[in-house]
Order: C-alpha cells, then sequence, then structure tokens
C-alpha cells in the first residue's frame, strides 16, 4: 500500500472519533449514564492515539503528490499546519478525558465538572478536526476551494 493510500485510509479516523465521542457524552450526560460517559471518553482517547498515524502517512504522502500537477503546494502546507494545530487540541482532550475517566471511575465528586469541561474541549477539536479534514479535501478536489 502507497503512502496516499495508507493516509486515506488512517486519516478520517481521529476525525469520526471526534464526533462520535462527542455526540455519545452529550447523550450520557443527558441521560446521567456513567457507562456511555466512559464510551464517550474514550473515543477522544482512540482519537489522540489515531492522530499518530494520521500525520506519519500525511508526511510521507506530501512527498508523493507535492509535485503533482494539479496540486497547490500551498494547500498541502495550509493542512499540514491545520492539522497541526488539530493535534494538539485533540491531545489536550485526550489527557481531559482520560483523567474524567478516571474521576468518574473513582465517583469522585469533580468528575461532573470534569466531563463539562472536557465537552468543551471536544466542541473546539470539532471544529479543529474537521477543519483539518476540509483542507486535506480541497488538496485534491478543486471544488472544495473557496477562493477569493
Amino acid at each position: 500500500m502507497i503512502p496516499v493510500q495508507q493516509h486515506l485510509l488512517v486519516n478520517h479516523l481521529p476525525i469520526i472519533s471526534v464526533i462520535l465521542g462527542t455526540l455519545i457524552l452529550i447523550i450520557g450526560m443527558l441521560f446521567h449514564l456513567k457507562q456511555v460517559k466512559i464510551v464517550g471518553l474514550s473515543l477522544f482517547i482512540f482519537a489522540a492515539i489515531l492522530f499518530f498515524p494520521s500525520m506519519y502517512t500525511g508526511g510521507k504522502t506530501e512527498h508523493v503528490i507535492g509535485d503533482q500537477p494539479g496540486v497547490a503546494r500551498y494547500l498541502i502546507e495550509e493542512h499540514e499546519e491545520i492539522a497541526e494545530r488539530a493535534e494538539i487540541i485533540v491531545d489536550v482532550l485526550a489527557v481531559f478525558a482520560l483523567i474524567s475517566i478516571l474521576s468518574i471511575v473513582t465517583d469522585k465528586k469533580i468528575s461532573k465538572w470534569l466531563v463539562r469541561i472536557t465537552l468543551v474541549i471536544s466542541l473546539v477539536s470539532l471544529y479543529f478536526v474537521v477543519e483539518t479534514g476540509h483542507s486535506g479535501g480541497q488538496i485534491r478536489r478543486p471544488e472544495l476551494r473557496t477562493e477569493n
């Protein structure tokens, strides 16, 4: 499998994990279900782990397609910068998710607030991971570009 295929295989997984994790966490919070909250929080940790192969294959893909006709080099650089920011916020999200899971499991009173803070961070993360996906799509899909 070539780097482009590898990147296309793994790059959607962190995005989907953050989206599903946020939805599942909201459901768990609305219905006061500990196990459901833990599943949502676990998906945030999973998303952070999946960012590593996505970033690694993205770097390899850059070298493969960077000089091909019809590929704007500035879009690759822009995508890379957005992805790096998304990785940082998702890593922060994963840390808060882990702390929240531990507080839920040990029945700490602060867990309610930790979960709420984690939810806010996940909403911020949503913006960044979706923006990363969109900027990646623009590299090979000119119809997605919103050039002024």
